[in-house]
């Protein structure tokens, strides 16, 4: 998934690893996403300034957020790029 959003939209994808135990980050690296760890749970805040300030420091002009617990889409990256390109 995260190679087909990659390639189809044009993007990079960040995984923060808030310190889980479940195979998060080996999965993410396995489907071609950079990896950010935190040691242990810092919380979503942590997890939200680490992405971004990885954005900003790579020099992005934009930087969307997705939950990868099921309540956002990743497939749907393309309506928030699109909407941001029409403003």
């Amino acid at each position: 998934m995260v190679q087909a959003i990659q390639s189809e939209l044009g993007i990079d994808v960040l995984v923060v690893d808030d310190g889980s135990e479940d195979l998060t980050a080996q999965k993410a690296l396995a489907a071609g996403a950079r990896v950010a760890r935190h040691p242990i749970n810092l919380g979503v805040g942590a997890a939200l300034r680490t992405g971004f300030r990885y954005a900003d420091a790579q020099g992005y002009p934009i930087a969307i957020q997705f939950d990868a617990d099921g309540q956002h889409v990743a497939a749907e990256a393309h309506t928030l790029l699109r909407a941001r390109a029409v403003r």
